[in-house]
């Protein structure tokens, strides 16, 4: 499969989603995060907006073309660019506004340039996993030695043969304390925090892969299990045999580039609100009273507005991806399910729903028709997702499941292979003109927003 993901996009040198997915553990949580992971790929932002990156933020060091040398006009065009983005920390949102505004450049900060970094990915919520990942290099020795971090506190270890720069006790924040580049440290974000960065080479996760990794936690138990993923030592995302497939078929809409802008997933109990019978005891099954959802006012909600739809067969998580096709923007919806045809009942019923949803409080019909969009529906078989597909809604329950469980559930599914559903919306890129000028990604972002306000019943099951 990391084969497969890799030739699809040649170009990349460094790695992508699939291999930075790859890279992470199970961290152990007692309640599932809000997200299963959070992804952005500040490249492809800036190559769906037509803007070429400079080689630096700050022209120390020598560097021919950094972002402070740019004029304010063409460094504000870069930071509109970038509100395109919402599946990250709000930390690191912010500070793509901040670049070129802070106190001083990041690489003075963390040691690491902004411009450094190509991707990041996010996994778990406080405390959580972020790893920064590019197609080269994140920083050097002579780099680190310059920046401020002794200044702030840290000191540098090895740990398991991998540089760690690292301050405080686990998991603490200090409140009473500051530091002068705090506010320059998208990590810190309003208080001084825990930290331990481990530097090192994506090959040494991914064989074949140039670049660097930055891997960022808060406390030495997280950070342990990423490195320990290296020889496989620690057990791997419990979604990853499922996200991983979902990856490749979303770049099998036709005509996007391999590259998703940005991505995240998120589990069926946070999605699901529909109004079938038996909805509340599913729903109280996954859910429990870990207080993720109100499950009386999520129902009452969805009953106003999924009346007249088709619930979907149940799914365990949904991927949402932002994509870009030439000067069109691709979001899309994928649902994983271990018989060809749920899949084909919930792509179909899906599409509909998407095409006729309108936001709450919207007085202007249809998302898709006032952004000038088209639904599109594909469904892609997936060899073995079956057995994933049942593991993945044992996850739900909180269990982990055992040896002999996953291969019942493997022999179970050894004759459906399992497939995916996909619906997503086209629709033109906003012109960059007037003085209001529309940002990208509109669609996905009124989607996340309608999630956050238990609003969005397109994806109801039965």
């Amino acid at each position: 499969m990391l084969a497969t993901l890799a030739g699809a996009a040649q170009a990349q040198q460094g790695p992508g989603l699939a291999d930075l997915l790859a890279m992470l553990p199970q961290l152990q949580r007692d309640r599932p995060p809000w997200m299963i992971f959070a992804y952005a790929d500040f490249r492809a932002v800036e190559a769906a907006a037509g803007i070429v990156p400079p080689l630096a933020e700050t022209a120390v060091g020598g560097a021919a073309d950094s972002f402070e040398t740019w004029p304010e006009d063409r460094q504000e065009a870069w930071r509109f660019a970038m509100r395109r983005l919402l599946a990250m920390p709000r930390d690191l949102l912010i500070h793509t506004q901040w670049v070129g505004r802070a106190p001083v450049p990041l690489v003075y900060a963390l040691g690491v340039d902004w411009f450094a970094i190509d991707r990041v990915i996010v996994v778990g919520d406080q405390p959580q996993v972020t790893v920064l990942a590019g197609d080269g290099p994140l920083t050097d020795d002579e780099t680190l030695a310059w920046s401020d971090l002794r200044l702030r506190g840290f000191a540098r270890v090895e740990r398991d043969g991998v540089p760690v720069w690292h301050r405080f006790d686990d998991d603490i924040r200090a409140i009473q304390l500051t530091d002068e580049d705090m506010r320059s440290d998208p990590f810190d974000g309003d208080v001084m925090a825990a930290m331990r960065m481990a530097l090192a080479a994506a090959a040494d996760w991914v064989p074949g892969r140039e670049g660097g990794v930055a891997v960022i936690t808060e406390n030495w138990a997280d950070l342990d299990a990423v490195l320990a993923m290296r020889s496989g030592d620690a057990a791997a995302l419990t979604t990853a045999p499922l996200l991983l497939p979902m990856i490749e078929a979303a770049r099998q809409i036709p005509g996007v580039d391999p590259r998703p802008v940005q991505a995240w997933a998120m589990e069926l109990s946070l999605l699901a609100m529909g109004n079938a019978p038996g909805m509340a005891t599913l729903l109280d099954m996954l859910a429990g009273s870990d207080g993720q959802i109100d499950l009386d006012e999520a129902l009452a909600q969805s009953e106003a507005g999924a009346a007249d739809r088709t619930p979907l067969p149940a799914y365990p998580l949904a991927l949402f991806v932002d994509l870009q096709a030439g000067s069109d923007q691709v979001n899309a919806i994928l649902l994983p399910y271990a018989d060809r045809g749920d899949a084909d009942a919930a792509a179909a019923s899906l599409g509909r729903a998407l095409a006729d949803w309108v936001p709450a409080g919207s007085t202007h019909g249809p998302l898709v028709a006032e952004v000038g969009g088209a639904v599109e529906t594909l469904v892609v078989d997936a060899p073995a997702l079956a057995g994933p597909v049942a593991l993945g809604f044992l996850a739900l329950t909180g269990e982990r499941p055992t040896d002999a469980q996953r291969a019942a559930l493997d022999a179970d599914a050894a004759g459906n292979a399992g497939a995916i559903a996909i619906a997503a919306v086209r629709y033109p890129m906003p012109s960059a003109g007037g003085a209001e000028p529309e940002r990208a990604g509109r669609v996905i972002h009124t989607w996340h927003a309608a999630i956050l306000a238990r609003s969005f019943d397109v994806l109801a099951v039965e």
